[in-house]
């Protein structure tokens, strides 16, 4: 937990990523995970090149879906962690 007085590590000369996010209104939650699964992705991708392989890819035709209607969460009311 942080408090908004607390000090801001600097991400930069941890080589870390740094968003600021709020649970109780969702602010940045959603940018957060996206960030994360981007770099994420890139990471594999970028070890896998070195490695000589061909890098992840999803078959022909296939369309990957980040906020699917009907998924986990779904019915839930946005703006709040619980």
């Amino acid at each position: 937990m942080s408090l908004t007085s607390d000090p801001i590590p600097n991400p930069d000369q941890n080589n870390l990523a740094f968003i600021e996010t709020s649970a109780l209104d969702s602010t940045n939650v959603d940018l957060a995970f996206e960030t994360i699964l981007i770099e994420i992705y890139r990471i594999v991708t970028r070890k896998t090149l070195e490695a000589g392989g061909d890098g992840p890819r999803p078959e022909a035709g296939t369309k990957i879906v980040l906020n699917q209607p009907g998924g986990q969460g779904a019915g839930k009311k946005k703006g709040g962690c619980c």
